[in-house]
């Protein structure tokens, strides 16, 4: 599932995400839910690591500090929310419809979704273990920017790094690029800035993870078009 590496956004590739594991479910609602369940928790992380990172920094602006907890308290609180069986209720009641054909298809699928999202959100130990897998997987990320980092002649810290790869990946969601593009850059330029990176590196650095992500798109793309591909009889 690469799809988001070369979409307008990963929110893009989360809906291709979706779709691809709705065909193998009986009810389409429970793979959206999931997906969202699992950008959710990302995205928890990512905010989560971005805020802490920020706290020391006095070069970091105020403004992206609170812009850092205020997802982190934004997640929380819809999650919990989520949660409660009268915001469920409440849900399926704003998508009640008595007609038919698309609409009523869709207000449906909504409906599942909210009945998966609450089933999904009332299993703490499983959404714990996803957290911890989720802080796993951005630590290692951030482990190759000190590495590329080093490589670079750049010795900033891993504070600095921790704040540099929350904030870009989190930029990255917005479906305004196709594979990032421009973002990416634009967020590794301005955030290195703040730490008198100058543009030159910083753009190299930028380049550098983007053929990281391509070249994971292609792994990606190959084993899927193997595992997909007909066998032949005998």
């Amino acid at each position: 599932f690469r799809s988001g590496t070369v979409l307008p956004g990963q929110v893009a590739g989360d809906v291709v995400k979706a779709y691809r594991l709705s065909a193998s479910q009986q009810y389409g609602g429970h793979a959206a839910a999931a997906t969202l369940v699992d950008r959710g928790v990302a995205m928890l992380a990512l905010f989560l690591i971005g805020a802490i990172a920020a706290t020391p920094l006095a070069e970091v602006p105020t403004g992206l500090r609170i812009a850092l907890w205020a997802g982190c308290a934004g997640l929380l609180c819809g999650g919990s929310l989520l949660t409660l069986s009268s915001v469920r209720d409440r849900l399926v009641a704003l998508t009640q419809s008595s007609g038919s054909g698309r609409i009523a298809r869709g207000l449906a699928f909504l409906q599942r979704l909210a009945h998966a999202l609450h089933d999904a959100l009332r299993r703490p130990r499983r959404i714990a273990f996803a957290f911890m897998l989720a802080l796993v997987y951005h630590a290692i990320c951030i482990a190759i920017h000190v590495l590329l980092g080093h490589a670079l002649g750049l010795d900033l810290g891993a504070a600095v790094w921790c704040l540099v790869y929350a904030s870009v990946s989190v930029l990255m969601l917005l479906p305004i690029s196709v594979a990032g593009i421009g973002l990416r850059e634009g967020g590794y330029v301005g955030l290195l800035a703040l730490f008198g990176v100058n543009r030159e590196t910083a753009l190299a650095l930028s380049f550098t993870f983007l053929g990281y992500a391509l070249f994971g798109a292609l792994l990606g793309s190959i084993a899927e078009l193997a595992a997909t591909r007909p066998r032949s009889p005998g």
